[in-house]
């Protein structure tokens, strides 16, 4: 668009050699102060000329510079449009007045514009304008020699039921140019006669072309062509468009401002909290969903959406609106407090007290508190029932003979605890826990269980020996069993402990001589036996 307006501001006036070398160090005449007026919430792409041009993601653009080139209004309508007719055409004469005061404006600071680059449906906030809007547009640009770009790579490849989004606005002439991308799965520009450079190889190099891509394209428009999709992509898009505007008559708290055209749609939420909480609920019901602008909802749905799936989408949607309440805002503690006891007091606002005055209520304040009670007052009070036999005139309401018994009832048992005690410290005997009671034991439960073993070993003694005087026949034993009870009657002399208990009796030892005896039990020496030949 630039080389055409340099073009025809020269006439017929060849490039020189004074705009050859100043073009090489960025000076004027060869690199002229010309510009390309936008629009606002406009998105063109993150190069350095279009991210001039893009006025939508903030952060995209931050520490990156970016040229003095206008930014026009672009028509803001209120929804449905068949109810604000006369007031969205205000808009659209407003705009485009502005844009011509703009247009006047630079063109006095000797920044001209060359060209005005325009998006048919903003891809931020999916916000339309109407076709008079634009064909007011293409007027201005005709009339005053620029040049008019729509960019189509989101709204382009048949998105909104025409292959160009333009097409719907019936211009009185051809576009000037149109960039492409997106769903076409490939990028580039169409333009006018008008447009293309004079000199050779002023745009194109020998690598800028991609063969590959251009096949996949023309694979596209066969497709789209043999299935026709344009046409079902018309009818989904105005079905999907009448269920929204239907739900939004009847949430009209929820959801409003429903608008796009063909598969490009999009409603606004009340607020921005209520979006996010759409979004997240859809999604968990398996329906993707993006966001637009500050409160809004786009739908971009493929070329293949049928009508089928409209129905899933818009019960999925009702659904989530249900199931959805509203959460006033929660308010500070400042508000609460102002709301109950009102504005605080202006400084010094009070009667000031005299210092006198003010001690003399802190004592009478002292002396309001109640004073602490004592152990007997509070027996009083809980323990002791009240009297029956008390008549209404009576002082005291508890019973004082009642008291007085519980008294003597506590002294009585602390006094046999104390005999208890005493008596246990002076006969110092053991204590078995065998029941509720505390019993006390003549000897050490360890001893008394040594004692009854040898009792039990020497009745077995006994009964032995009285089978052998009965001569009481017995049945043959094998070898091991024998062995195993001349082990059994290996008994210590002392303590008659057998041997084979050696993991019990640990200090019991039998000495080890020359000559054959029984074993003794080395609980009465002195000497503690070494630790190597314990038993």
């Amino acid at each position: 668009m630039m080389i055409a307006y340099q073009r025809a501001q020269r006439g017929q006036k060849a490039i020189t050699e004074e705009d050859l070398k100043s073009a090489l160090i960025n000076k004027p005449p060869g690199t002229p102060e010309l510009t390309i007026m936008s629009f606002k919430n406009a998105e063109h792409g993150t190069t350095l000329g279009a991210m001039s041009a893009s006025h939508s993601n903030a952060l995209s653009k931050v520490d990156i510079p970016a040229f003095d080139w206008p930014i026009a209004e672009f028509p803001k309508y209120k929804y449905p449009l068949d109810h604000f007719e006369s007031l969205n055409k205000g808009q659209d004469e407003k705009c485009l007045a502005q844009i011509e005061d703009l247009l006047d404006k630079y063109e006095k600071r000797n920044m001209p514009v060359a060209g005005i680059a325009v998006e048919p449906i903003q891809s931020d906030c999916t916000t339309e304008a109407s076709a008079d809007f634009f064909q007011g547009l293409q007027g201005i640009t005709n009339r005053r020699g620029i040049y008019l770009m729509f960019d189509e790579s989101r709204t382009g490849c048949g998105a909104t039921g025409r292959f160009w989004c333009h097409e719907h606005f019936c211009l009185p002439s051809h576009v000037d140019a149109v960039v492409f991308g997106g769903k076409c799965q490939l990028a580039g520009f169409f333009h006018s006669l008008d447009l293309s450079p004079k000199e050779r190889d002023r745009l194109y190099e020998p690598w800028m072309g991609d063969p590959v891509k251009l096949y996949i394209f023309e694979a596209i428009i066969c497709l789209i062509e043999q299935l026709n999709l344009m046409k079902k992509v018309e009818e989904t898009g105005k079905y999907m468009k009448e269920g929204l505007m239907e739900m939004e008559i009847q949430y009209y708290d929820l959801i409003h401002s429903t608008r796009g055209l063909g598969s490009i749609l999009a409603f606004d939420a009340q607020c921005p909290a209520l979006r996010d909480n759409i979004i997240c609920r859809l999604r968990q019901k398996g329906v993707i969903v993006g966001q637009c602008g500050s409160q809004g909802i786009s739908l971009r749905p493929s070329l293949t959406f049928t009508k089928r799936h409209v129905d899933i989408f818009l019960q999925k949607l009702e659904e989530v609106i249900k199931e959805t309440e509203l959460k006033e805002p929660k308010k500070d503690k400042g508000e609460d407090i102002l709301a109950k006891y009102g504005p605080p007091p202006k400084p010094f606002s009070r009667p000031r007290v005299h210092p006198c005055e003010h001690s003399e209520t802190r004592m009478k304040k002292k002396s309001k508190k109640k004073k602490k009670k004592t152990f007997c007052q509070e027996m009083k009070e809980l323990s002791a029932p009240p009297n029956k036999d008390c008549n209404d005139s009576c002082d005291s309401n508890p019973c004082d003979a009642y008291l007085e018994d519980w008294q003597k009832e506590c002294k009585a048992m602390s006094e046999g605890v104390q005999k208890f005690v005493a008596g246990v410290k002076r006969e110092k005997k053991p204590f078995a826990f065998d029941g509720p009671g505390v019993k006390p034991l003549d000897k050490c439960p360890s001893k008394q269980k040594k004692e009854d073993h040898c009792s039990k070993s020497q009745a077995d003694k006994k009964h032995a020996e009285e089978k052998t005087s009965n001569k009481i026949p017995e049945k043959k034993e094998s070898k091991k069993s024998m062995k195993e009870d001349k082990k059994r009657a290996q008994i210590c002399t002392s303590c008659t402990k057998p041997k084979t208990t050696s993991n019990m009796w640990k200090k019991c030892k039998p000495k080890k001589k020359k000559s054959k005896k029984k074993s003794e039990c080395m609980r009465g020496n002195t000497k503690k036996p070494p630790r190597k030949n314990n038993c």
